[in-house]
């Protein structure tokens, strides 16, 4: 008699009743399910709830159900049922109750199916009445959003009035090329109903974003026209001079916006005409110029939200104008303290405390600029500009002496298990069953600082890195003196794949402090990171790219999933970073503004007058994402630095 065959292991079995799941052979799912549920008691709700959901009989589904236990499990009960129904063929069922759910969106997708069958063309039409009616009530939202795409399955070819609402509301919150194809659709169909002033606004904003310039000029240049009404003219005028000069033609864009500062002088879309001449006056090394603008934006609209931002931007051109006069220097100084009294709430307040500091120091007044640094670290901690006062004060952070403290504080029982059964589940490829354990130990993290940095603690050891930073800003707008504490920054800068990151960052000669920030920055060491633009991973790779690095290393075949790899992801990220780092002769601003918005743009920012000083390349690069990008990379690389030793 021949040996038995050993019995399959709780992963095979889950791993091929996932398979049969996928081909909808739901018997096979069923049994492969249940069976790891008796060898896999840690997760057992969770295989029963699978099971449910390819069970086709609504007894058997609710006896699963009424053996699940686990809080997280039994939270999703409701949502298994609605998607049973969908996929066993009830789709009437299913509406009721997604409806009955709060999610409208899958329920006019059953609907949909449920009238496909029956081919009834009244029903058809008020259905799609229905989800237009929808998309108004939500327009530029999410749901609205899912309800689009719902619309334009069941209800294609639209009426003309029904592409206007979706044009409306992909306009707001995408997708872009649907706002584009809805509009484009209005304006080219004999029959359309005329767009009202505002979605001709809508439709040019539409084309500027998808790089359409010239069409752009062209629709806003419908608004300059008499009978507009006076704001949206002036908004238009504004926006038509701004694609002009996108598309290269500077000097009628340059044109356009002189006439409206002149003929709207007090609209605020002559604000920003302003900064947009400022902008690019500094782009042909015209500083005086664009000094001459900001100041106008700053006397003549003190109440708009680019008034203090004009205003700095002025004493930084100031302070670079003056060289070591100290006079000058002084005078940039006492700018940027008006700007910290007058808006004391601005983005920009940090800045100029800090600026104030470095144009004092730079007039003699050492004290003084002392003062300026000292209180931009009480005030503003964890900011770039932090960082930046401290090198200045010759400062040796503390933060250092206290990083070693790695004590584990006690985890309750309860979240031990989910983390472990989250880990158990992701192992298996039951990575959303994992999110919804982990989502329940973030939501129950408790709201004494104790407790909570032992929940951050825990998910940092678990690989949930990403979820610990949300834990650790609780903590710093809970406790006073958080954002000092390197226990909670070590949850707002995780480190994970440490050993990794720094090997590949030694090899391609980079910092590791720096590799980690950039990843805190690109996917808050989350490996399965997307971005909108389709980026993958640790350091957000985007496939085209991977590829091409891939290939010069000959990593093999090509599959943009090797991107969800760590290991992989990070040694072909590091490499692009080198790169950068390499083209930009070592230049770490520069290097993280060319990673974040390319080359070509850092060599203009490059060319502005006193971009020889890092820290003023860095306030003259005019993306504010980019801006922004560089100085919490530039920070975050400093507090890598300290509390881990990298």
């Amino acid at each position: 008699m021949g040996a038995q065959s050993p019995a399959p292991s709780g992963a095979a079995l889950v791993v091929a009743a996932r398979g049969y799941d996928r081909a909808n052979q739901f018997d096979s799912a069923r049994g492969g399910y249940e069976a790891a549920a008796l060898v896999l008691p840690p997760i057992a709700d969770w295989l029963l709830l699978r099971a449910a959901g390819v069970t086709p009989d609504s007894a058997a589904r609710a006896r699963d159900y009424a053996n699940i236990s686990l809080p997280a499990a039994r939270g999703r009960i409701p949502w298994t049922e609605a998607q049973a129904r969908e996929r066993m063929g009830d789709a009437a069922g299913a509406a009721r109750l997604y409806d009955s759910l709060g999610a409208p969106v899958d329920a006019f997708r059953n609907d949909a199916t449920v009238l496909a069958l029956a081919a009834d063309s009244a029903s058809r039409r008020a259905l799609c009445g229905r989800i237009v009616a929808y998309i108004i009530a939500h327009s530029g939202t999410a749901g609205a959003r899912g309800a689009v795409d719902v619309l334009d399955h069941t209800c294609s070819p639209l009426p003309l009035p029904s592409e206007l609402v979706v044009a409306r509301s992909a306009a707001a919150s995408g997708p872009l090329p649907r706002a584009l194809a809805a509009f484009d659709r209005l304006a080219a169909e004999p029959g359309a109903p005329t767009l009202a002033p505002e979605e001709s606004e809508a439709y040019g904003v539409v084309l500027s974003r998808s790089h359409r310039d010239t069409d752009a000029a062209r629709v806003f240049g419908t608004l300059t026209q008499a009978g507009i009404p006076a704001p949206l003219m002036h908004a238009a005028q504004y926006q038509r001079a701004r694609a002009l000069v996108a598309e290269g033609d500077k000097a009628q864009g340059t044109r356009l916006l002189r006439t409206l500062i002149r003929t709207a002088p007090h609209d605020t879309a002559a604000a920003d005409a302003l900064m947009l001449l400022a902008d690019l006056a500094t782009d042909e090394r015209d500083d005086a110029g664009a000094r001459r603008d900001f100041l106008q934006v700053a006397r003549r609209f003190p109440s708009s939200p680019l008034a203090a931002r004009a205003q700095f931007r002025a004493a930084l051109i100031a302070f670079i104008g003056a060289g070591p006069a100290r006079g000058g220097s002084a005078a940039a100084a006492r700018e940027w303290d008006l700007l910290g009294k007058t808006y004391p709430g601005a983005p920009d307040a940090t800045a100029a405390l800090y600026w104030s500091g470095r144009a004092w120091a730079r007039a003699g007044r050492v004290a003084r600029a002392a003062e300026r640094w000292r209180s931009v670290l009480a005030s503003d901690p964890l900011s770039y500009y932090a960082t930046l006062s401290a090198r200045r004060l010759h400062l040796t952070d503390s933060l250092s002496a206290r990083a070693g403290d790695t004590t584990e504080r006690a985890v309750p029982p309860y979240m031990t298990a989910a983390l472990q059964r989250a880990s158990l589940l992701d192992s298996l490829g039951m990575a959303v069953e994992a999110h919804f354990e982990i989502d329940r130990v973030v939501r129950q993290a408790g709201d004494t600082p104790d407790a909570i940095l032992a929940a951050g603690d825990a998910l940092v050891r678990a690989g949930e890195a990403a979820r610990a930073v949300g834990l650790g800003w609780r903590l710093v707008g809970l406790a006073n003196g958080a954002a000092r504490d390197p226990r909670v920054l070590r949850l707002i800068y995780p480190l994970a794949f440490a050993d990794t990151l720094a090997l590949d960052a030694r090899a391609r000669g980079l910092d590791p402090a720096l590799v980690a920030a950039v990843i805190r920055e690109e996917s808050a060491f989350n490996p399965r990171a997307v971005s909108g633009v389709g980026a993958r991973g640790l350091m957000q790779v985007m496939p085209s790219i991977g590829r091409q690095l891939a290939e010069a290393r000959r990593l093999g075949p090509w599959d943009p999933a090797l991107l969800d790899d760590p290991g992989i992801n990070l040694s072909l990220g590091v490499a692009h970073l080198a790169t950068f780092q390499s083209q930009e002769g070592g230049s770490l601003e520069r290097t993280l503004a060319a990673y974040n918005a390319g080359p070509s743009r850092v060599r203009l920012w490059a060319a502005k007058r006193g971009a020889d000083d890092p820290e003023v390349f860095v306030e003259r690069i005019p993306f504010t994402d980019t801006r922004d990008y560089v100085r919490a990379i530039v920070h975050g690389r400093d507090v890598y630095a300290a509390l881990y030793g990298l």
